[in-house]
């Protein structure tokens, strides 16, 4: 009897990886509201470090203060939108 070569599953893209790990979270935080557990930790973990960016200044911005001294500076996450303004 012959033998089949070993299948090699394809790997996630890590895209859809985070996605669904980050929906899981998200909807674990909404049902358990904070339980404690292992979950509710990797969840505020997430949500500390995505939400960072509107805590602390930006490299971009220390940047240009550094350079242009009195400088307002956008955050970065201001400056990317989805839509256009006409």
């Amino acid at each position: 009897m012959a033998t089949l070569p070993a299948r090699i599953p394809e790997l996630a893209d890590v895209h859809d990886v985070l996605t669904e790990q980050f929906a899981y979270l998200l909807s674990h935080n909404a049902q358990i509201s904070q339980c404690g557990c292992f979950d509710c930790l990797r969840y505020q973990r997430v949500r500390a470090i995505l939400l960072e960016i509107f805590t602390k200044p930006s490299h971009a911005s220390v940047a240009i203060e550094r350079t242009h001294p009195g400088t307002p500076a956008i955050p970065l996450a201001a400056t990317h939108n989805s839509f256009s303004v006409v």
